[in-house]
Formats: structure tokens, sequence, C-alpha cells
């Protein structure tokens, strides 16, 4: 019976270990996932405000080419 009762007890222990490890790893999945996001959302970002700023120079020249033709 004692036997049998470690056995078990053995199996148990193994398991709760191998479920730690499973939640580490989770850990480290998200973790990782999450500074993903961060670098896709800063690329984001960055290529959104670099095109509003390409954009807000190109009406800024058309804008005074058509103000300096109509002083001439």
């Amino acid at each position: 019976m004692r036997k049998t009762l470690s056995k078990i007890h053995g199996y148990l222990v193994s398991q709760a270990d191998d479920a730690l490890k499973d939640i580490k790893d989770a850990g480290k999945a998200m973790f990782l996932a999450g500074l993903l996001k961060s670098i896709f959302d800063f690329t984001f970002i960055a290529v959104y405000v670099t095109f509003a700023g390409v954009v807000f120079w190109l009406v800024l020249i058309v804008l005074m080419g058509r103000r300096s033709k109509s002083n001439e």
C-alpha cells in the first residue's frame, strides 16, 4: 500500500512540475507576444505620422505654388 501511494505521489509531483513548466513557457510566450504587439503598434504609429507629415508638406508646397502664381 505504501509503495502504491509513493508511486501515486511521485506521479502527481511530476505532473505538477510539468504544469509549472507549461505555465512558465506560456508566460514567456505571452511576454513575447506583448513585445511584438508593442513593436507593431510603434511601427504603425511611426508610419502613420510619417505619412501625415508627407501629406502636410505636399499640401503646403501646392498651396505655396498656387499663391506664388496668383501673385505674378
